[in-house]
């Protein structure tokens, strides 16, 4: 499935982005697809797009799409939308099948072993996630970590990757019993209750396993982990023994890198409603990751209380 970052195309008489990537990946799907079903494979368009500008020949190739395939008229294409999944269907069935690309997915079959079985492909596993940080949750809060994650396959081996990332918590902790009194105590009590501190040299344990997104499957390689990630965790404490469920989405281009700076002001603890109204953004970037972690992470901390607190994660691998 071809996939693009931004909308291309003219809307309501303004340019959209119109990326020059995304532009050629537009022209070659309408050339993959006949006239008869809306593409221009007996009229083809050329592949010399200029940056942010859709010309009149691609916008009303798009136009003509959209007419001929029941689509609402709008003279653009956008992720994720209706017109770009056409787009994908129709070019895999116009494909000539001898230049087909292998497909996995629940109603296809898997590849066929060295012994003729058939056999799902291998998954992505992550066997590491190693992170230094702090986090400061008075009953809401912020943190910062970075360290390393490693992915590992059975048949490509490891990719061992740093990460690094912010966002806000909320949580409740109590201390273990202090013997500090007056105001040092109640110092000293209010550092134990409400921060929480790890290092990636501790003794830990890691396990996870990773999809592809979209659609849910396996069929990820070596650079799929770089880039913008998103996700939470949510970590419990009892003393100096800790543990933290993931899920970390991965692989998220580098064209929303205005999300690390939404990161770092909910780790400056913005007010709700503004984290509430870029709440599109971050669906946005979800919906363009490579893939999605689900991971256990457990280990030896440096936390003198118990408790448990819910993380938001946005950072960068890599």
């Amino acid at each position: 499935m071809h996939l693009i970052k931004a909308s291309v195309g003219i809307a309501g008489g303004k340019q959209c982005y119109n990326v020059v990537s995304d532009q050629l990946i537009i022209i070659d799907l309408l050339n993959s697809i006949p006239v008869a079903n809306g593409g221009c494979r007996e009229k083809r368009l050329s592949g010399a797009p200029r940056w942010g500008v859709c010309s009149g020949a691609l916008h009303s190739a798009i136009v003509a799409f959209q007419s001929a395939n029941g689509l609402s008229v709008d003279g653009h294409v956008d992720p994720g939308g209706r017109m770009i999944q056409k787009l994908n269907l129709l070019s895999l069935l116009h494909q000539d099948p001898g230049n087909l690309t292998p497909q996995f997915g629940p109603d296809l079959p898997y590849p066929i072993g060295p012994t003729g079985e058939s056999k799902p492909p291998a998954i992505w596993r992550v066997s590491d996630l190693s992170l230094s940080g702090l986090s400061v949750v008075s009953g809401a809060g912020a943190g910062a970590y970075s360290g390393q994650i490693k992915f590992s396959h059975p048949d490509n081996g490891d990719v061992a990757l740093s990460i690094r990332g912010s966002g806000f918590a909320a949580g409740y902790a109590g201390s273990l019993p202090l013997s500090a009194k007056g105001l040092a105590g109640s110092v000293v009590q209010f550092i134990v209750e409400n921060f929480g501190t790890s290092l990636d040299s501790l003794p830990s344990s890691t396990l996870g396993v990773c999809y592809q997104s979209p659609p849910w499957g396996n069929a990820l390689d070596r650079n799929a982990f770089r880039g913008v990630c998103y996700g939470g965790f949510f970590s419990e404490a009892i003393g100096v023994v800790g543990q933290a469920e993931w899920v970390l989405f991965f692989g998220i281009p580098d064209s929303f890198d205005n999300l690390l700076e939404y990161g770092n002001m909910l780790a400056g603890a913005v007010p709700v409603p503004f984290a509430m109204a870029n709440a599109g953004l971050v669906l946005d970037a979800i919906a363009h990751a490579k893939g999605v972690a689900l991971i256990l992470a457990g280990g030896v901390s440096m936390n003198l209380s118990t408790g448990a607190s819910a993380n938001q994660f946005i950072g960068r691998i890599g």
